[in-house]
Protein backbone atom coordinates (compact mmCIF):
# COMPACT_ATOMS: atom_id res chain seq x y z
CA UNK A 1 0.00 0.00 0.00
CA UNK A 2 2.80 2.39 0.88
CA UNK A 3 4.46 1.74 -2.45
CA UNK A 4 1.27 2.74 -4.26
CA UNK A 5 1.03 5.97 -2.30
CA UNK A 6 4.70 6.65 -2.94
CA UNK A 7 4.28 5.97 -6.65
CA UNK A 8 1.34 8.36 -6.81
CA UNK A 9 3.28 11.13 -5.08
CA UNK A 10 6.47 10.90 -7.15
CA UNK A 11 6.70 13.27 -10.07
CA UNK A 12 5.83 16.81 -10.84
CA UNK A 13 2.45 18.13 -9.66
CA UNK A 14 2.47 20.62 -12.54
CA UNK A 15 0.53 20.05 -15.75
CA UNK A 16 2.34 18.37 -18.62
CA UNK A 17 4.48 20.66 -20.80
CA UNK A 18 2.51 21.95 -23.78
CA UNK A 19 4.79 20.18 -26.25
CA UNK A 20 4.48 16.78 -24.55
CA UNK A 21 2.48 13.84 -25.89
CA UNK A 22 0.29 13.90 -22.76
CA UNK A 23 -0.59 17.55 -23.29
CA UNK A 24 -1.39 16.91 -26.94
CA UNK A 25 -3.68 14.00 -26.03
CA UNK A 26 -5.36 16.10 -23.36
CA UNK A 27 -5.95 18.92 -25.85
CA UNK A 28 -7.41 16.51 -28.38
CA UNK A 29 -9.66 15.00 -25.71
CA UNK A 30 -10.85 18.51 -24.82
CA UNK A 31 -11.64 19.17 -28.49
CA UNK A 32 -13.69 15.97 -28.59
CA UNK A 33 -15.49 17.02 -25.42
CA UNK A 34 -16.27 20.44 -26.90
CA UNK A 35 -17.60 18.85 -30.10
CA UNK A 36 -19.76 16.43 -28.12
CA UNK A 37 -21.16 19.38 -26.19
CA UNK A 38 -22.03 21.13 -29.45
CA UNK A 39 -23.90 18.03 -30.63
CA UNK A 40 -25.80 17.84 -27.34
CA UNK A 41 -26.67 21.55 -27.46
CA UNK A 42 -27.95 21.30 -31.03
CA UNK A 43 -30.05 18.27 -30.08
CA UNK A 44 -31.57 20.22 -27.18
CA UNK A 45 -32.34 23.10 -29.54
CA UNK A 46 -34.14 20.69 -31.87
CA UNK A 47 -36.10 19.27 -28.95
CA UNK A 48 -37.06 22.78 -27.84
CA UNK A 49 -38.32 23.57 -31.33
CA UNK A 50 -40.86 20.73 -31.27
CA UNK A 51 -43.44 21.88 -28.73
CA UNK A 52 -43.82 25.46 -30.00
CA UNK A 53 -44.04 24.16 -33.57
CA UNK A 54 -46.69 21.65 -32.56
CA UNK A 55 -48.72 24.38 -30.87
CA UNK A 56 -48.45 26.71 -33.86
CA UNK A 57 -49.46 23.99 -36.29
CA UNK A 58 -52.43 23.12 -34.03
CA UNK A 59 -53.36 26.82 -34.18
CA UNK A 60 -53.45 26.64 -37.98
CA UNK A 61 -49.95 27.54 -39.15
CA UNK A 62 -48.41 25.78 -42.13
CA UNK A 63 -46.41 22.78 -40.83
CA UNK A 64 -43.98 22.87 -43.76
CA UNK A 65 -42.26 26.00 -42.40
CA UNK A 66 -41.61 24.35 -39.06
CA UNK A 67 -40.58 21.08 -40.67
CA UNK A 68 -38.04 22.91 -42.82
CA UNK A 69 -36.50 24.59 -39.76
CA UNK A 70 -36.34 21.26 -37.97
CA UNK A 71 -34.78 19.54 -41.00
CA UNK A 72 -32.12 22.26 -41.13
CA UNK A 73 -31.37 21.73 -37.43
CA UNK A 74 -31.20 17.96 -38.00
CA UNK A 75 -28.76 18.48 -40.87
CA UNK A 76 -26.63 20.65 -38.58
CA UNK A 77 -26.68 17.93 -35.91
CA UNK A 78 -25.69 15.29 -38.46
CA UNK A 79 -22.77 17.42 -39.66
CA UNK A 80 -21.61 18.03 -36.08
CA UNK A 81 -21.92 14.33 -35.30
CA UNK A 82 -19.93 13.36 -38.39
CA UNK A 83 -17.15 15.78 -37.43
CA UNK A 84 -17.18 14.40 -33.89
CA UNK A 85 -17.01 10.82 -35.15
CA UNK A 86 -14.06 11.67 -37.40
CA UNK A 87 -12.25 13.34 -34.50
CA UNK A 88 -12.85 10.32 -32.24
CA UNK A 89 -11.61 7.93 -34.94
CA UNK A 90 -8.47 10.04 -35.47
CA UNK A 91 -7.93 10.16 -31.70
CA UNK A 92 -8.28 6.38 -31.38
CA UNK A 93 -5.99 5.75 -34.37
CA UNK A 94 -3.29 7.94 -32.85
CA UNK A 95 -3.32 6.10 -29.53
CA UNK A 96 -0.59 3.54 -29.17
CA UNK A 97 -0.58 0.95 -26.40
CA UNK A 98 2.16 1.84 -23.95
CA UNK A 99 2.09 5.60 -24.52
Amino acid sequence: MWMLLLACSVGSPDPAPTDSKSAQIAAQAQTISDQAGAVANAARELEQMADPARERVAAGEDPSVHMQKMREKMAQIEALEAALQAEVEAFEAALVVGD
